[in-house]
């Protein structure tokens, strides 16, 4: 597994917002769903950071939850993506040349990373690396 040229790590940044996460023994950050089906973990990340990223990588190959989806909140709205491409080994990604949040993120100085995880009471999902590449991935 090849995940391309890291444009940013941004998984031990300053996580804030959390809904229903705690801190998980094996690393990473897990997140427990409550009776509104959704919990999540925030982060604020400056576009200087990201550079020419094309992907946004989430790990969650702990879950028990239904689906992991991404909000990016900017300063004239959001943009929520709920399915990103889910592989065999637990990582999701999300394609930020996607019409909806690649003119936001050209045109933003910063924005947040809102990351849910979606699903039925009591299900949970264990974040573990959250990085942004600039190049595809690639399974051999």
């Amino acid at each position: 597994l090849t995940f391309g040229k890291t444009a940013a790590d941004i998984t031990a940044g300053e996580w804030r917002g959390v809904y229903q996460a705690a801190p998980s023994a094996e690393g990473g950050v897990t997140v427990t769903l409550t009776g509104e089906g959704f919990g999540n973990i925030a982060q604020t990340v400056q576009k200087s950071q990201i550079g020419d990223a094309r992907y946004l990588l989430v790990s969650a190959d702990s879950r028990t939850c239904d689906r992991i989806a991404v909000k990016f909140g900017f300063a004239d709205g959001e943009v929520t993506m709920t399915s990103g491409d889910n592989t065999s080994l637990g990582v999701f990604k999300f394609d930020l040349n996607d019409a909806s949040v690649v003119n936001k993120i050209a045109a933003a100085e910063s924005f947040d990373v809102c990351l849910y995880a979606i699903g039925r009471n009591g299900t949970t999902a264990t974040f573990g690396r959250v990085i942004f590449v600039s190049e595809d991935i690639s399974f051999a």
